[in-house]
């Protein structure tokens, strides 16, 4: 018979998540998962103000029917645990409520798999902030639930990640480039995502017609006319797609 620990090891590197997250206000949790038997998963981590990044002290956070799994400490730690509202998949709702801030609902819905683990990051917005809310998953972190896994994980993804939409906003400000570059990386942008690319010589169709470098693409449309975009792989002459219509 397989020890936990063995089944673990025999796990594929790839377990497929499906997450919906519906965000109805701001909050960052920043939180694991790890599955303990079908339907259930222990989630731990931070609940953040999404303007500076500073944990929430006495956050509460409610299933969705209302029942109260946990709530914040001093350092803006929650460790609880959920159950699933179906049996053959993990399904749940959270909301997180504090005052001063936006309450949050944050629907999951992942694929049955056990032992499934992941880190969740949630930042909460101030009621009278324009800086909206966000969540950040982080999967295989199963095997650390702890308050200092907790800090690591957020320093080294949410920083980062919010780091970035700074600089890629600052980018985008006053203008309607379709191809920017930030920092020493080239990236595609519509109003309201980005796909990387390689390199600013790299072949972008546009809708499925003619063919351009990206880096010439701010001749040919602004960027609110992007209605899609999508990367190619190397099977195709372009390696990336945008499309207007």
């Amino acid at each position: 018979m397989h020890s936990v620990s063995s089944i673990l090891q025999l796990l594929p590197q790839k377990l497929v998540l499906l997450l919906i997250s519906c965000m109805v206000s701001g909050s960052l949790v920043y939180g694991k998962a790890n599955i303990d038997s079908l339907g259930t998963a222990y989630l731990a981590g931070l609940v953040v103000d999404a303007e500076q990044l500073k944990p929430i002290v006495g956050a509460f956070i409610y299933d969705s029917n209302g029942k109260l799994l946990g709530h914040t400490d001093d350092n803006g730690y929650y460790h609880i645990q959920v159950g699933s509202t179906k049996n053959e998949a993990i399904r749940f709702e959270l909301k997180i409520v504090k005052e001063g801030f936006k309450s949050m609902l944050q629907k999951e819905n992942w694929a049955n798999a056990p032992f499934l683990g992941a880190i969740f990051h949630f930042a909460l917005q101030q009621s009278d902030s324009k800086t909206k809310a966000f969540s950040s998953l982080i999967p295989y972190t199963y095997h650390d639930l702890s308050y200092d896994k907790a800090i690591q994980t957020f320093d080294q993804k949410v920083r980062k990640d919010v780091a970035f939409r700074e600089k890629l906003a600052e980018a985008k400000a006053g203008n309607e480039k379709a191809f920017i570059q930030v920092d020493t990386a080239y990236y595609l942008v519509s109003s309201s995502s980005w796909v990387k690319v390689d390199a600013p010589d790299d072949l972008v169709s546009i809708d499925d017609g003619v063919t351009i470098k990206a880096h010439e693409l701010n001749e040919q449309i602004k960027r609110k006319q992007i209605k899609g975009m999508t990367p190619l792989g190397d099977a195709k002459p372009a390696k990336y797609a945008v499309y207007t219509r």
